[in-house]
């Protein structure tokens, strides 16, 4: 999950892009869901193997 957060901070660095609130939020809730949506996967895989 490293991945969209060190473009983001590579392209402000390297590119001079523009880190903007929107986008921090953006990034925040997208990473927030893949976190919740594998945690549901393990947890829905864990009460299938009992």
């Amino acid at each position: 999950m490293i991945g969209p957060i060190a473009t983001i901070l590579l392209s402000a660095a390297l590119l001079d892009e523009q880190l903007t609130i929107p986008m921090i939020v953006g990034t925040g809730l997208v990473l927030g869901g893949v976190w919740a949506l594998a945690r549901a996967a393990k947890d829905e895989q864990a009460r299938a193997t009992k």
